[in-house]
């Protein structure tokens, strides 16, 4: 692709696919990285009200050629105004995470949907040695964002292919885990709009349940089936009392 390779419960609403909620049109998203996932999550938002933008480490206008004919109607930008969206999506190697501005993004709403995949990146003892989910480390570099983890147990391919109306039976469900309440509702709104059902699942603690290796996410869930799976497997890894 053309730069950086992929690395409580939500109201389900009546919406259908690309149609986002009254308070969210015209909101901007930002995704940084143009490699699988961030091409598939910039052509998914496309016509959904939602102002998509993309940046890379290369410059805009370089990035704006190469994206051209594949996503018109995205607009390339610079990674600083990509930092200045509404929403900003952080799709690129989970190993460059500390290339994301803690200070550019200070009160940002930031959806981490960067994963370790021991087999792609070999041994990240920074996260290999370290009990807490890979979202709440990216946390504590990002003080002062609001960071959700989603969008990281789901394909590129099956971004566009799984997507569903709202309401559809079996419409395919997705994680959300946050310490921000009101982020996760925004970023629900968001996967509402892409074609999925938003689970809100509780802090970035919980999203070990749905990391890389987990049945959660090399399953397919609806709403009902996720909630289920993510109450047990929270449950087996809570100590007795």
């Amino acid at each position: 692709m053309v730069g950086d390779t992929d690395s409580g419960q939500a109201e389900i609403g009546d919406r259908d696919p690309g149609r986002p909620g009254t308070d969210d049109a015209g909101t901007t998203v930002g995704i940084l990285g143009a490699g699988h996932l961030g091409m598939a999550l910039a052509s998914r938002l496309l016509g959904t009200g939602y102002v998509v933008r993309l940046a890379t480490r290369r410059p805009a206008s370089v990035t704006a050629e190469q994206i051209a004919p594949f996503l018109p109607g995205v607009t390339a930008v610079s990674r600083a105004e990509a930092y200045d969206s509404d929403i900003v999506i952080a799709a690129i190697p989970l190993r460059r995470y500390r290339s994301l501005p803690a200070e550019a993004l200070r009160g940002r709403v930031v959806v981490d949907v960067m994963n370790h995949l021991p087999l792609v990146d070999g041994p990240l003892p920074e996260f290999d040695d370290d009990p807490r989910s890979t979202s709440e480390i990216v946390q504590a570099h990002l003080a002062g964002a609001h960071l959700v983890r989603t969008l990281n147990h789901i394909s590129a391919r099956e971004i566009s292919t799984d997507s569903r109306p709202a309401g559809e039976e079996g419409r395919r469900a997705l994680a959300i885990a946050s310490d921000h309440p009101a982020a996760a509702a925004r970023v629900g709104r968001l996967v509402d709009a892409m074609g999925f059902d938003p689970v809100e699942v509780g802090p970035l603690a919980t999203a070990r349940v749905f990391a890389p290796g987990t049945p959660i996410f090399h399953g397919r869930w609806t709403a009902v089936e996720l909630r289920q799976a993510v109450a047990e497997a929270v449950s087996q890894a809570t100590p007795a009392a």
